[in-house]
């Protein structure tokens, strides 16, 4: 069994985090109020990476998806294929901006 302790503002993030670190089948051990916000204590049978590496698959299956249905509309010549492109990352550029910080700030809050 792995137990974690989870310290979070609200109870509804201190559980989401449990979730998404430990996956659905925990069990509670500890809940209660502290002066930093809510304290929960979780176990759970199996290991939390688990639910991290199905999560990652599950994306990376999502993506390689999404992948193929741009390449299918991608034009047949090479001047309009790069033009293509150019436009697709022009027009989500503030996407892949916001996914690239997210990304940045959850590794340096991990750290």
């Amino acid at each position: 069994m792995n137990k974690r302790r989870f310290i979070a503002s609200t109870e509804r993030l201190a559980m989401k985090t449990v979730y998404e670190e430990l996956g659905s089948d925990v069990k509670i051990l500890l809940n209660r109020k502290t002066s930093d916000g809510v304290e929960i204590v979780a176990s759970a049978h199996t290991k939390p990476q688990h639910a991290v590496r199905l999560r990652k698959k599950l994306k990376a299956k999502f993506n390689k998806l999404r992948a193929k249905q741009l390449l299918n509309k991608m034009p047949e010549g090479k001047a309009q294929a790069k033009r293509w492109v150019q436009q697709l990352v022009e027009r989500n550029l503030e996407v892949v901006t916001l996914m690239l910080m997210t990304s940045a700030l959850k590794a340096v809050s991990m750290r």
